[in-house]
C-alpha cells in the first residue's frame, strides 16, 4: 500500500496522530510532575508543621530552664509557684509534639532517628524531674548539697 492509495481522511487522521500523541505526551508528563511537587509540599508542609512543634516544646523547656535556675540560686525563694505552672506548659507541648507525630507518618529515617533521640532525652527529663520531686518543693535538706554543686 502506497501513500497516495489511502484516502483522505485517513492522510488528515495520520498528519494529525502524531502531534495529538505529542500534546498528549508533554501532557501526562506535565500532571505526573504536577502531582509529584504536589507530594513535596505536602511532605514540606508537614515538616514545617513539625518544626513548629518542636520549636514549641524547646521554647517552653528553656523558659522552665530559666525559672529552675533562678528558682535553685535563689535558694527557693523565686519561681516557686511560677515553675510548676511553668511545667505544666512544657507537659502540654510534649504531648502536642507526641499527639502530632502519633497523627502524621513521617517516612525520613533521619527524623524518626532524631525523634527517637528526642524522646530519650526527654524520658531522662522526666525520670530526673520524678526522682527529684522536692526541686520545685524545696523541702529536703538534701536540696542544701544539691545547690552546692550548683
Amino acid at each position: 500500500m502506497r501513500f497516495i492509495d489511502i484516502s483522505f481522511n485517513k492522510k488528515v487522521f495520520l498528519l494529525l496522530l502524531f502531534p495529538l500523541l505529542g500534546f498528549l505526551g508533554f501532557s501526562i508528563n506535565g500532571i505526573v510532575s504536577s502531582v509529584a511537587t504536589n507530594n513535596e509540599m505536602e511532605k514540606l508542609h508537614q515538616y514545617t508543621k513539625l518544626l513548629s512543634v518542636y520549636s514549641e516544646v524547646v521554647h517552653e523547656l528553656q523558659k522552665e530552664r530559666g525559672m529552675t535556675a533562678g528558682f535553685l540560686s535563689s535558694k527557693g525563694e523565686k519561681f516557686s509557684s511560677e515553675l510548676p505552672r511553668q511545667r505544666s506548659k512544657t507537659i502540654d507541648k510534649i504531648e502536642k509534639k507526641s499527639n502530632y507525630w502519633r497523627n502524621n507518618q513521617f517516612d525520613n529515617k533521619q527524623i524518626q532517628q532524631l525523634n527517637n533521640t528526642i524522646n530519650q532525652r526527654l524520658t531522662k527529663l522526666e525520670v530526673m524531674l520524678i526522682r527529684y520531686p522536692f526541686l520545685y518543693l524545696m523541702r529536703l535538706p538534701s536540696i542544701q548539697k544539691l545547690m552546692n554543686y550548683c
